[in-house]
């Protein structure tokens, strides 16, 4: 069996490097106690939980391809069951600094990450699901997941948790307040319409507000395995999130994915 390790780097979300590799999984090590991962012999990920959150280190070199990152995570995470999966968010949002080289040109990097995992997908998950459309906002104190789990094509699970900045806790937005919208679609690939935008809604009586314009700024396909097909839009986020009477703003390019199982 084998193990993929992919690293790519994106400028303005246009991809300027795309390197995987495949390794024998006898020679990757993972941790059941820390975050810590290590492929032959070297270790990759290696961090630890302290009293301020989870922190650790990314140090992978693939091709003409290198990043060596601290992450330091900044709010609580969660974790839960979503149609054919387990889905956990362990870092929602965090503080990024560390270096990136492609090939011999060298940045030093500070931005905002996120740190997720899907887990327990098997070959009934692929027959009995459609897909998923995930993404993420941040204003200065207020991070929001949200995602559209889908059974068929058309029909779909939605799903909304807000985190607080240096706050125990989650806030997790029933179906019933709050909408993802559709804007268009951009372009076609096979028989597949892409999403060209979105428009992100939330009340929950007088405690929650969410009004956020979500719109494509790029788009990056790749296949997994010969089956799954996956797409990871860079998109521009506009719009603003109230909470208990406290608003901020929202203004910044950020990630998103589109994963087809079928």
């Amino acid at each position: 069996m084998f193990q993929l390790i992919r690293l790519d780097i994106y400028n303005n979300g246009r991809l300027v490097s795309h390197q995987r590799k495949f390794i024998l999984f006898k020679k990757v090590k993972i941790s059941n106690e820390k975050p810590s991962i290590i492929v032959s012999n070297k270790k990759i990920i290696d961090g630890e939980e302290t009293n301020k959150g989870l922190r650790y280190i990314v140090d992978v070199a693939l091709g003409d391809t290198y990043a060596n990152l601290q992450f330091r995570g900044t709010n609580n995470g969660f974790k839960g069951r979503v149609p054919g999966s387990n889905w956990v968010v362990m870092l929602p949002k965090v503080e990024v600094t560390g270096e990136i080289k492609v090939k011999e040109k060298k940045l030093l990097v500070k931005g905002i990450g996120y740190h997720d995992h899907n887990w327990g997908i098997t070959p009934c998950t692929i027959l009995n699901n459609y897909g998923w459309i995930w993404g993420k906002l941040y204003s200065k104190n207020y991070t929001v997941i949200w995602a559209k789990v889908y059974k068929t094509r058309e029909k779909g699970f939605p799903l909304m948790v807000v985190t607080r900045e240096n706050q125990d806790g989650f806030i997790n937005i029933e179906p019933r307040d709050f909408k993802i919208d559709l804007k268009g679609v951009r372009k076609q690939y096979k028989y597949y319409g892409l999403p060209s935008g979105f428009t992100i809604t939330a009340v929950k009586n007088s405690d929650v507000f969410i009004d956020v314009d979500v719109d494509v700024v790029d788009v990056h396909y790749s296949n997994v395995l010969g089956v799954i097909k996956y797409w990871r839009y860079h998109v521009k986020n506009t719009g603003v999130i109230r909470l208990n009477g406290s608003e901020e703003y929202i203004n910044n390019v950020d990630i998103a994915e589109y994963l087809v199982l079928k």
